[in-house]
């Protein structure tokens, strides 16, 4: 139980990062900045915690999927990943 929790919340997070990577890739070819400018530029102009809510989205098609497979302690680790996520967020506009 606990375990599957634990993958659940791995799985998250390594979601939202790759939701980060997707969106800075993204404004490397709509924009034509490169990958490491906009990395640095979001961390300069303290916009960080906006790239991380955006990377958060995919999350919410992996809750979906365990859902679906009936797997309700990795869903549960999804939230929590989400929840940690949503605190980076937070504290970071302060």
């Amino acid at each position: 139980m606990s375990k599957q929790i634990i993958i659940g919340c791995l799985a998250g997070l390594i979601t939202n990062f790759l939701g980060i990577v997707l969106y800075l890739t993204y404004l490397k070819f709509s924009h034509g900045y490169p990958f490491s400018y906009s990395l640095e530029i979001s961390i300069q102009n303290n916009t960080m915690g906006n790239i991380v809510a955006i990377g958060a989205l995919p999350c919410l098609g992996l809750f979906y999927l365990f859902l679906q497979k009936n797997k309700i302690y990795l869903a549960r680790g999804v939230v929590i990943s989400t929840m940690i996520a949503a605190a980076y967020v937070l504290i970071s506009k302060f």
